[in-house]
């Protein structure tokens, strides 16, 4: 079957020539002979044994699609991937902690107040931007929404959130110690996700 000829042939351009009665009538010939070798193929594709293997199959095209200047491309068998949307990305499955403490070790030096709200955010705020992809991590982590109650800026300070709406408590004692840890805090909402942005410096 590899070895089959094409039974499909072409003119090629130049063969033509201009548009004389003579090239157009060349022209018809070879469209009678297109019809020809379409039929020829046809009466073998009907010849085949059924049901036909993948292998043969694929041979057969790849030969008849190679004879026009085409190919045929191996089919997928992983089958589409696909994205998942808002609300479904799936939350990690290996804890942070060690991120935190990083982190919050590298404001400390940096001098930074990690007192109050805004400074248990200020730890958040560049975990959450070191673990999603813009930062050079490998996933979705981002920020929650909080217009009220304690909160820095509209956001909760020591929460970091997935697109699912999975919410990780990651400070023990958030604006006080500090203590860096990696605790499952539920569900919530997912429309209260809300994307990491640039923290500044220092990048841990």
């Amino acid at each position: 079957m590899a070895n089959q000829k094409p039974l499909i042939t072409t003119m090629p351009v130049e063969a033509i020539g201009r548009p004389t009665d003579q090239n157009i009538r060349r022209l018809a010939i070879h469209i009678g002979d297109i019809g020809a070798q379409t039929d020829a193929l046809q009466t073998q594709v009907s010849n085949l044994p059924t049901p036909l293997s993948a292998a043969e199959v694929q041979a057969i095209v790849q030969t008849n699609l190679a004879s026009v200047g085409l190919r045929a491309t191996s089919p997928s068998t992983s089958g589409p991937t696909a994205s998942p949307g808002p609300g479904t990305t799936p939350p990690p499955t290996t804890p942070h902690a060690d991120v935190v403490t990083t982190v919050k070790a590298a404001l400390v030096a940096a001098g930074h107040s990690l007192t109050g709200d805004c400074g248990a955010f200020d730890i958040s705020k560049h975990v959450a931007w070191k673990l999603n992809t813009v930062g050079g991590g490998t996933e979705d982590a981002g920020l929650l929404d909080k217009p009220s109650g304690a909160n820095c800026m509209g956001y909760a300070a020591g929460i970091i959130c997935y697109p699912s709406g999975q919410i990780f408590d990651i400070l023990g004692d958030a604006g006080g110690a500090n203590n860096p840890q990696w605790l499952d805090d539920g569900l919530v909402d997912p429309t209260r996700y809300r994307a990491p942005f640039d923290p500044g410096a220092p990048y841990p």
